[in-house]
């Protein structure tokens, strides 16, 4: 193209891009329009820095909620959701505690009336009863509660109870076998003395009291070794050869 019909015609159309004064208001106005980080900043009412530098209050919420959303019915939703979830866990945090407390309480009824029982059995009737009210505490109401450690103390004191009655019963019977085997040396000694050989006079001084022991008859006062030598001791032979006085005729 030659430079007259340039200057004639003008520039191609691909070249066109209006007058000089033209162009120069678009770029005006497109200076003077707001970005879109700041109409953001202008709707929400957070400070815009063109510089890109993170404002104080870019994180604050806004009286609406954060950058200005309505975030308060959500939170106040969430809320009432933690507090049904919390209120929920007690519940059946209390039911759990309520049903542990009667199984034991069950347990403890349970095992006050076998130890009840158990008391009678071994120790009789008025023994265990008497027992019972000293050792075993009664339930008021089904609110008792005994510990394992308490329950396990409570047979402990039966235990006890019973192999104390089991001693007091071997050592009666040791007693018992003893005075039996004194009592029939006694008689053996006795029917050997001369003036004690008829059975009418041998028991005759076995059932008579004797001042020397204490008033006592030597069928009641023999019961252990030193009682049958003192028992002995007052024979009539022997009261003879140890003393000078007069003797007493059975």
């Amino acid at each position: 193209m030659s430079l007259r019909i340039w200057l004639s015609e003008g520039p191609p159309s691909t070249l066109r891009r209006g007058p000089p004064s033209t162009m120069m208001e678009s770029r005006i106005r497109r200076s003077r329009s707001p970005s879109p980080a700041a109409r953001l900043s202008m709707n929400s009412g957070v400070p815009f820095d063109p510089c890109g530098t993170p404002s104080p209050r870019a994180h604050t919420p806004g009286p609406g909620g954060l950058f200005g959303l309505p975030l308060e019915e959500d939170q106040e939703a969430r809320r009432r959701e933690q507090q049904e979830r919390e209120e929920t866990w007690r519940r059946q945090r209390e039911h759990g505690e309520r049903l542990a407390a009667e199984r034991r309480q069950a347990e403890t009824r349970l095992f006050l009336a076998e130890m009840n029982a158990t008391a009678r059995v071994i120790l009789g009737a008025e023994a265990g009863a008497a027992w019972a009210l000293r050792h075993v505490p009664s339930a008021i109401d089904g609110e008792l509660e005994l510990r394992p450690e308490q329950m396990s103390s409570i047979k402990w004191a039966l235990e006890m109870e019973q192999r104390r009655l089991v001693n007091e019963a071997e050592a009666r019977a040791a007693a018992a076998a003893l005075a039996d085997r004194c009592l029939s040396r006694l008689r053996t000694e006795a029917t050997r003395d001369p003036e004690l050989r008829s059975p009418d006079r041998l028991e005759l001084w076995m059932r008579t009291k004797q001042p020397k022991l204490n008033g006592a008859r030597p069928c009641d006062f023999c019961v252990d070794q030193r009682t049958l030598d003192q028992c002995l001791a007052l024979l009539p032979s022997r009261l003879t050869k140890g003393s000078s006085g007069p003797r007493r005729r059975y």
